[in-house]
């Protein structure tokens, strides 16, 4: 009870706005006070997935929740029902997923309700609003980062001049190259620690997490999203650096791992986990899709256990009809692009429907 109330205080507002749901919270509390080291969130379509995601790691990195394997005594609060030791302030977790827009929708939702949180990876392939939370921009914009940068170039020069060296004073310019590279690694090590070490939560993708910024390090809590779109080797390597409790999320009512070529890979960690009798917290409020469609996938998958959030909304003006639900016949033909599939004719219609209900025509 105490730990749902500082829930309730810390996680009022799940970002823009709105507020957790009963589902969401019993979800995040289950997992944080769970006797388990593995435990599963399934959330199906627009129940607010990526909110309790956000939300779990907001509570459990402020250090009011049970999670086993971290050393030092918690300073939150003691429920009695969970482990002996949890999360103080000061520790960092690790959230991953499989793609990279799916680590970007988790750092965004994590930034946008206070969380401090850093993003592995290439910036390259982050988008372009979130590249200030990645490594790259925290470790250029470090106030150390300066010193580091002058002696690269020093170093720089000097390898360059080495062709023109001979004798003693080339072997006298290896040794200084040789050891100034290594203080050059050694400040740049000591950043990259400061800045992971100053994080509540670390950003990465399933790939992402065997980044040498986190090599040697584990995490009391390790949460993997798209845990059922990714195959099992892929999340060995995040699950690998928890030494507490890992959470996996996902639907397995939805796509599987993609697999091309390699067998035996279909299976998800998360199908497997449910296999062997874990029974995943629910969601059960979806925001997304006007009732007509969510009844369909609520009966058909959820045994009717996935409620509306929000009621059935007025047609707009620009509506082609009077009613909600609308099937468009498009004549035309679907070509091949490699192993993909488009329909042009399609695309177009599309794209014509959505300029006008955005009002473009």
């Amino acid at each position: 009870a105490a730990l749902a109330r500082a829930a309730g205080d810390l996680l009022g507002d799940a970002g823009g706005g709105k507020k957790l749901n009963q589902s969401q919270l019993v979800a995040i509390l289950g997992a944080l006070t769970s006797r388990e080291p593995l435990t599963a969130i399934q959330g199906p379509p627009g129940t607010g997935k990526t909110a309790t995601i956000c939300a779990l790691l907001k509570l459990a990195a402020r250090g009011l929740a049970d999670t086993p394997g971290e050393d030092a005594p918690r300073d939150g609060l003691n429920t009695g029902g969970g482990p002996a030791s949890g999360p103080r302030r000061g520790v960092t977790l690790l959230a991953c997923a499989d793609s990279n827009a799916a680590v970007d929708q988790l750092l965004e939702g994590l930034l946008r309700i206070g969380v401090k949180a850093v993003r592995l990876g290439q910036p390259a392939r982050v988008s372009e609003q979130l590249r200030q939370a990645t490594m790259l921009a925290r470790a250029q914009s470090h106030p150390d980062q300066a010193p580091v940068t002058t002696l690269r170039d020093r170093l720089g020069d000097l390898a360059r001049f080495l062709p023109s060296l001979s004798g003693r004073d080339l072997d006298e310019a290896k040794k200084t190259l040789a050891v100034g590279w290594k203080q050059v690694r050694k400040l740049e090590t000591r950043i990259n620690d400061e800045i992971i070490s100053s994080a509540e939560v670390v950003c990465a993708t399933l790939v992402g997490a065997g980044s040498e910024h986190i090599c040697g390090r584990t995490f009391p809590l390790v949460v993997i999203d798209e845990c059922t779109q990714a195959t099992e080797p892929r999340c060995a390597t995040a699950l690998s650096l928890a030494r507490g409790r890992a959470i996996v999320v996902g639907d397995q009512k939805q796509l599987p791992p993609t697999v091309m070529f390699a067998k035996g890979l279909g299976t998800s960690l998360f199908d497997r986990a449910i296999a062997a009798g874990m029974t995943p917290a629910l969601l059960t409020t979806q925001y997304r899709m006007h009732p007509l469609l969510s009844r369909f996938s609520s009966v058909t998958f959820y045994s009717g256990a996935v409620a509306d959030g929000n009621g059935p909304r007025p047609l707009p003006a620009c509506w082609p009809a009077d009613r909600h639900l609308l099937f468009v016949d498009v004549p035309g033909r679907e070509d091949s692009a490699g192993q993909s599939r488009l329909n042009r004719a399609e695309a177009r219609v599309v794209v014509d429907m959505v300029a006008r209900l955005c009002g473009g025509r």
